[in-house]
C-alpha cells in the first residue's frame, strides 16, 4: 500500500495545476512531481523533507507566472539561478538514478530500442571480427617453441633432399610428413575414405603432442607400416569412443593395420596437413620415396635458440646446390630455391589479407554505430534542454542532472553490451561451425578483452553525448531555459554543425564500405563470368581413392569394369574417368603429374612446363571442352606408337603457331607423342586461375601407378536415387572402394570461387547496414 503523501507535495501537485495548458503542464508536470517525490525520499529527516518540499513549492509561482505570460505572448522577466540543495549517499544517489534512467527510457522506446540495437550491432561485430583475427593471426601457435618453428617451401620434397638434412647444423630437430588418402574397410558399414600422414616421431615432440589412450610413435617404430596412432576425432566418431581400441586392428587398404595409441582431445593439427585421420610411421626401406624424382614430402624444422631465419637459409642453401649438382638430370635449371619460412606465417599466408580487411570493415562500421549514437543522443538531448532548465528551477544541481543523465548512458551502453555479448556468441558459433579452413578456426572463443574494449568504446559515446542537456542548462537563468528550451529545438550553429558533420562521417565511411563491396563483387562477376571450357549442367564428378595399384595396367584393369558398369545406369549419357577433373583441385593445389618440353626452334633455356592427363576415352565429349582441330583419339588407338595426344589451343599456339598447325607434330615430353587435336583452354583450377599448357593422353599411355580417379557422369536427368545408383554401381565391380562424393560438377566450380563470393557478399551487407544506420541519422 503506497504511504500517504506529503501535504506539501499535495500543494505543490495543485500548484502545478495552475500551469497553462501545454507541453509544461502535460509532460513535464508529472516528471517534476516524480523529482520532488525522489528528492523527498532521499532525505532521512521530516525537517529535510518539508526543506525540499518547500523549496520547490516556493518556486512553482515564478514558473507559474513566466509560462502564463510566455503562453499569453508577454516576455517575462529575468530571474536568477537556482539554490543549493543538499547532497546524498551514493549508493542512493546511484540507485535514484538508475530509477530515472528507468523510467526516462521507457518513455523514450523507440529511442531506446535504437540506440542499445546500434550499441549491440557494434559490439557484436567488432568483438567477434578481432576475436576471429586474434585467434588465427596474431596469438602464437599453440605448440613447443613455435616462435622457432620454421617450414621448408614447396612442401613437396625428395629423397634427395632429405638425405642431406641431417647436416643443417641450425636444426634442432626436423620432421617429415606426407599425407594421402587410403580406404577403410567396415564390417558393419560403407567403406569410407581417410587421410593417412606419414611422419617420423620426432614430429609428436615437435608439435607436443600427447595420447589419450595408449601411446605415440617412438624411434623404434620407423619403417613399421604395420601400426597407427588415431587422432581423437576418429577414435570418436569412427570407432565409437570405445576405450579398449587399443591393441585392435583396421582394415586400411585391405591391410590390418594395429592401433597403438589415440591422440589427445586438445591436440591441434597443424594446417599444412589438413585433417588426417591418423599417423603411420614413414617407411624408408621404399626406395621409391627416396628418388630424386619423387616429390611428396613436406618438412617442418624447429631452429636451435640462437640460429636466425637467415642464417638456416644460408645452410639449405648449399644443400640444394649439393642435391642439384649429384642428381643433374632433374635439375637441369640448376638448383631449386625452396626457403625456410616462418612455421605461423605459412599456417596463416592464405587468409591473412581477408581476416585484415575484415577487421578493418567491422572497425568502420562501429565507427557508423557509435556515431550514429552519438547523434540519437545529441538531437534527444536538445528536445530535452526545457526539461533539464525546470529541474534545475526545482533546485537541481548540474551535477545531480549530470548523474541522473550519466545513469542513463551507463544503462543503455550496458544493455547494448550485453546484446553485442550475445550476437557475438552467436556469430562466433556459426563461424566454427561454418568456417572449417581457417586455421584454429575451430578453437576461437569469445575475448573479454576485446569486449570490454568495444562496450568502453559504445558507453562512451554514449555517455559523452547523453550529458550534453545538463550541460546546456550551466549558466542560464530559469526564464531563459523556458524560453529557448522548447521541444524540438535544433540549437545554434555550432550543434547544427556538428550534427552535420557527424552525419557526412557516418555518410563518408558507409561510402567507403559500398565502393569497397562493389569492387569485390565487380572482381567475382568477372571472374564467374570467365568461360571455364566446361559444359557443366548435366555432368556428375565422382572422385575415388584406389588402393593397391602396383603398375598403369592395373589401374586399367580395375577402372575400366567401373567405367562400362557406370555406363549401364538408366539414364546416363557418357561415363569417363580420369586422374583429375577439372575443378577438382582449385587454388595453388595441383595434381599430379607434370613434365617440360622445349618448342620447336627454340633452346632448352626456354622450356616451358607441360601438365599432363591421363584420360579415358569419352572424356572430352563427358565434360563438353570444344574440339578445335583434328579429332580425338579412339580405344584403337591409344596403344599406338608414337602415343597419340590432344593438346591445348595455347599450347598448340605457342609451340606451331597455330591449331592446325600443330596436327601431326611430334611432341617430345619424355616420352614420343603425337599430336592427333586441339581443344580449348579449359580453367582446370580455378576460373581466376591460369592452366599451364595442357597435355591430354590416353590412360594407356600413364608411365608410372597413379592410385587415383574421378569419374565424370553425364545424365540426362539425376533424379533423387541417382547418387545411390552410381555408388551400387562402383561397388559391383569395387565392393570395398569408398564412394564419398557423387556431386554436380556446378558444385565445384561454384566453390573454386566460394572466397569470392563471401567477400563480396560480407562487405555488401556491411555497406547496406552502414547505410542504414547513416540513414537513421539524417
Amino acid at each position: 500500500m503506497n504511504p500517504r503523501p506529503h501535504p506539501l507535495e499535495l500543494a505543490f501537485q495543485l500548484a502545478l495545476r495552475a500551469l497553462p495548458p501545454g507541453p509544461l503542464r502535460s509532460e513535464d508536470a508529472p516528471e517534476m512531481l516524480l523529482t520532488l517525490r525522489d528528492q523527498m525520499e532521499a532525505e532521512f529527516s521530516a525537517w529535510g523533507r518539508v526543506r525540499v518540499a518547500w523549496r520547490a513549492l516556493r518556486r512553482t509561482p515564478a514558473v507559474v507566472v513566466s509560462e502564463w505570460l510566455d503562453w499569453l505572448g508577454i516576455t517575462g522577466p529575468s530571474r536568477g539561478p537556482s539554490t543549493k540543495r543538499e547532497g546524498d549517499g551514493m549508493m542512493s544517489t546511484w540507485l535514484r538514478n538508475l530509477g530515472f534512467a528507468g523510467r526516462s527510457l521507457r518513455k523514450s522506446p523507440t529511442f531506446s530500442v535504437a540506440t542499445v540495437f546500434l550499441v549491440a550491432l557494434g559490439v557484436g561485430t567488432v568483438v567477434t571480427a578481432f576475436t576471429v583475427v586474434d585467434h588465427v593471426l596474431l596469438r602464437p601457435l599453440p605448440y613447443p617453441a613455435a616462435d622457432r618453428l620454421a617450414y621448408l617451401t614447396n612442401g613437396s620434397h625428395n629423397g634427395a633432399t632429405l638425405d642431406r638434412l641431417g647436416s643443417v647444423d641450425a636444426f634442432e630437430m626436423w620432421t617429415v610428413t606426407s599425407t594421402s588418402s587410403v580406404n577403410l574397410t567396415r564390417v558393419d558399414g560403407d567403406p569410407l575414405r581417410l587421410s593417412r600422414t606419414e611422419t617420423t616421431p620426432e614430429f609428436f615432440t615437435m608439435f607436443g603432442a600427447r595420447p589419450h589412450l595408449g601411446r605415440l610413435l617412438v624411434d623404434g617404430d620407423l619403417n613399421d607400416t604395420g601400426i597407427v596412432v588415431v587422432t581423437y576425432p576418429f577414435w570418436r566418431d569412427v570407432l565409437g569412443a570405445d576405450p579398449d581400441v587399443v591393441g585392435t586392428a583396421i582394415l586400411i587398404d585391405d591391410e590390418p593395420i594395429e592401433i597403438v595409441g589415440v591422440l589427445a582431445e586438445d591436440f591441434v593439427q597443424p594446417a599444412h596437413l589438413g585433417e588426417p585421420d591418423f599417423y603411420r610411421p614413414m617407411d624408408w626401406t621404399n626406395e621409391a620415396l627416396r628418388s630424386p624424382g619423387y616429390h611428396a614430402h613436406s618438412v617442418t624444422a624447429r631452429l636451435n635458440p640462437d640460429v636466425t631465419l637467415e642464417q638456416a637459409n644460408e645452410q639449405i642453401g648449399r644443400v640444394e646446390v649439393d642435391v642439384a649438382a649429384a642428381f643433374p638430370e632433374y635439375y637441369d635449371e640448376g638448383p631449386q630455391d625452396w626457403p625456410l619460412e616462418s612455421f605461423h606465417s605459412i599456417t596463416v599466408q592464405d587468409v591473412r589479407s581477408g581476416l585484415f580487411l575484415l577487421l578493418g570493415a567491422v572497425g568502420l562500421l562501429l565507427l557508423v554505430a557509435c556515431a550514429n549514437v552519438a547523434h540519437l543522443f545529441m538531437a534527444r538531448g536538445l528536445s530535452r534542454a526545457r526539461e533539464m532548465s525546470i529541474r534545475r528551477a526545482m533546485g537541481a544541481r548540474t551535477w545531480n542532472l549530470l548523474g541522473q543523465l550519466s545513469a542513463e548512458s551507463i544503462v543503455v551502453g550496458l544493455l547494448g553490451g550485453a546484446g553485442g555479448l550475445l550476437l557475438a556468441q552467436g556469430a562466433l558459433a556459426f563461424f566454427r561451425r561454418w568456417t572449417v579452413d581457417l586455421p584454429r578456426g575451430a578453437s576461437v572463443t569469445m575475448d573479454l578483452r576485446v569486449f570490454a574494449v568495444a562496450i568502453g568504446l559504445a558507453t562512451l559515446t554514449a555517455l559523452l553525448f547523453g550529458l550534453v542537456p545538463a550541460l546546456r542548462t550551466v549558466g542560464q537563468d530559469l526564464h531563459t531555459g523556458l524560453r529557448t528550451g522548447g521541444r524540438g529545438m535544433s540549437g545554434g550553429r555550432s550543434v547544427q554543425a556538428f550534427r552535420s558533420g557527424l552525419v557526412i562521417f557516418e555518410v563518408a565511411i558507409s561510402l567507403v564500405l559500398v565502393a569497397s563491396a562493389g569492387l569485390l563483387m565487380r572482381s567475382f562477376a568477372s571472374v564467374t563470368a570467365i568461360d571455364p571450357g566446361v559444359e557443366s549442367e548435366g555432368v556428375w564428378v565422382v572422385p575415388l581413392n584406389v588402393a593397391n595399384i602396383d603398375s598403369p595396367e592395373q589401374h586399367l584393369e580395375r577402372m575400366e569394369p567401373v567405367r562400362r558398369a557406370l555406363a549401364t545406369i538408366p539414364g546416363l549419357r557418357s561415363a569417363t574417368y580420369s586422374i583429375e577433373a577439372p575443378f577438382q583441385h582449385v587454388g595453388g593445389s595441383r595434381c599430379c603429374w607434370g613434365n617440360r618440353a622445349t618448342p620447336p626452334g627454340e633452346t632448352e633455356d626456354n622450356a616451358v612446363r607441360l601438365h599432363m592427363h591421363p584420360v579415358a576415352p569419352d572424356y572430352f565429349e563427358t565434360f563438353g571442352t570444344e574440339l578445335i582441330a583434328g579429332e580425338l583419339w579412339s580405344a584403337g588407338m591409344a596403344t599406338g606408337q608414337p602415343v597419340p595426344a590432344v593438346v591445348s589451343e595455347p599450347l598448340a599456339v605457342r609451340f606451331w603457331g597455330s591449331a592446325e598447325g600443330a596436327i601431326g607434330r611430334e611432341l617430345s615430353n619424355g616420352g614420343g607423342s603425337i599430336v592427333v587435336g586441339v581443344v580449348e583452354q579449359t580453367r582446370h583450377y580455378g576460373l581466376d586461375q591460369e592452366h599451364d599448357y595442357a597435355l591430354y593422353l590416353p590412360m594407356e599411355a600413364m608411365p608410372f601407378p597413379i592410385p587415383i580417379a574421378t569419374f565424370g557422369l553425364r545424365v540426362a536427368d539425376a533424379g533423387p536415387g541417382f547418387a545411390r545408383q552410381v555408388r551400387e554401381a562402383i561397388w559391383a565391380e569395387e565392393p570395398t572402394l569408398p564412394v564419398p562424393q557423387v556431386v554436380p560438377m556446378e558444385e565445384w566450380i561454384s566453390e573454386s570461387s566460394a572466397t569470392r563470393r563471401f567477400g563480396s557478399l560480407l562487405f555488401g551487407a556491411f555497406g547496406v547496414v552502414a547505410l542504414l544506420l547513416a540513414a537513421a541519422g539524417l
